[in-house]
């Protein structure tokens, strides 16, 4: 009566007419235990205690309307490697399952990498299975098995869990120290190597003194007070850690172009510049130029020759590693005053005043006069 195939649904071979209720209800059905298709097919019973004998095993056992396992499947994920000491929880995907079936069994056995050492069936009847503390003990294959009850259904799948091959080499490089200048934005560029398995890596960046905290690979300095910062990175994944050290100076040069000048033409006018905030005493270098005039000098201290008449600003930037600092110094180079020109007497008696004729003093300048030039000058500011 039945065509059956072990291990797939069977179905009924013709048509069955319906001159019932219950073998209508019966034709419509796809799938039952092959042992009940056994013992039907094997005993000469009429269709009606056939029908009842079907049913009474619809009831006892519990299994797929379609006769498959619609799709079962389980991942672990992929091998994972843990350092000793870590919390490890092992999670199940589940997918599809038979449906009208009773509820999963979930078996989890271990078995480890310990040559001779038995399989272990673990303390877990869910979906995941947790390490409280990894050690290399813990090293092996852990396997998780899902049955159901009342159902030929079942699948498997297995995870790798291990130490890495050589915990020190997972490790971080905060790079090389830096150098910015105040208010600059620049990055720590770190680098990781040789991450655990299935590692996820997490960062943590402090600094000493404090003003710097980081969740971020690379994170960004910004705002940063004058000073040196000791920045230190951790990196932790599946319970492995490192860290690292980078010095972080910032810079705030300072240039002082020195006070204002006013120098005679044809003097020399000299800049006496000076710096601060130097760190580690850095190579400064300079550029002076004129307001007007088109002036232009390197060197801490420029000189200038042969500046007409007039005020000039000169500016100056001082640089060291990129970092830059201005200043202003303003020199006025002032007009010589005109030779004065008189008229001395032809004659004059010892010891009496002699004038002078056609010479008139300039208001503010001060004259000076020496009728021997190895002598002591008279100062005077008249015509005598």
């Amino acid at each position: 009566m039945f065509r059956e195939s072990y291990g797939t649904p069977f179905l009924f071979k013709n048509k069955p007419t319906y001159s019932t209720r219950k073998n209508y209800l019966c034709s419509k059905l796809y799938a039952m235990p092959h042992f009940a298709k056994v013992f039907i097919e094997k005993n000469s019973i009429n269709s009606v205690f056939k029908s009842f004998i079907f049913f009474a095993f619809l009831s006892a056992f519990s299994f797929d309307s379609a006769g498959q396992c619609n799709g079962l499947n389980v991942t672990l994920g992929p091998d994972v490697e843990y350092c000793n000491g870590s919390s490890i929880t092992l999670t199940a995907t589940i997918t599809g399952g038979p449906s009208g079936a009773g509820a999963p069994i979930y078996t989890w056995v271990f078995d480890s990498d310990t040559n001779g050492a038995p399989d272990v069936t673990l303390n877990s009847t869910g979906n995941s299975y947790t390490i409280p503390s990894f050690t290399d003990l813990l090293d092996g294959t852990y396997i998780l098995t899902i049955t159901y009850a009342g159902s030929t259904c079942t699948v498997s799948d297995q995870i790798s869990v291990q130490q890495p091959g050589n915990n020190d080499n997972f490790s971080l490089d905060a790079g090389n120290n830096i150098t910015i200048c105040q208010g600059a934005l620049t990055s720590i560029n770190s680098s990781i190597s040789d991450i655990p398995a299935g590692g996820t890596v997490t960062y943590s960046w402090t600094s000493n003194p404090a003003g710097l905290s980081s969740t971020n690979a690379s994170p960004s300095l910004s705002g940063l007070p004058v000073g040196t910062y000791t920045i230190t990175g951790t990196i932790t994944a599946n319970g492995c850690s490192d860290n690292d050290q980078v010095n972080v100076t910032v810079n705030n040069l300072n240039l002082n172009a020195g006070n204002d000048q006013s120098i005679c033409q044809g003097s020399p006018f000299t800049i006496t510049s000076s710096i601060s905030n130097n760190p580690n005493n850095q190579t400064v270098t300079y550029s002076w130029v004129s307001n007007t005039g088109n002036y232009t000098a390197t060197g801490a201290n420029p000189t200038f020759n042969n500046l007409p008449v007039g005020t000039y600003t000169f500016t100056g930037t001082a640089s060291v590693n990129g970092c830059a600092d201005t200043d202003q110094i303003q020199v006025t180079v002032n007009a010589n005053p005109a030779v004065p020109t008189f008229t001395i007497p032809a004659n004059g008696c010892p010891g009496s005043v002699i004038p002078f004729s056609g010479f008139t003093p300039v208001a503010g300048l001060t004259y000076t006069w020496n009728d021997n030039p190895n002598s002591a000058p008279n100062v005077n500011g008249g015509n005598t």
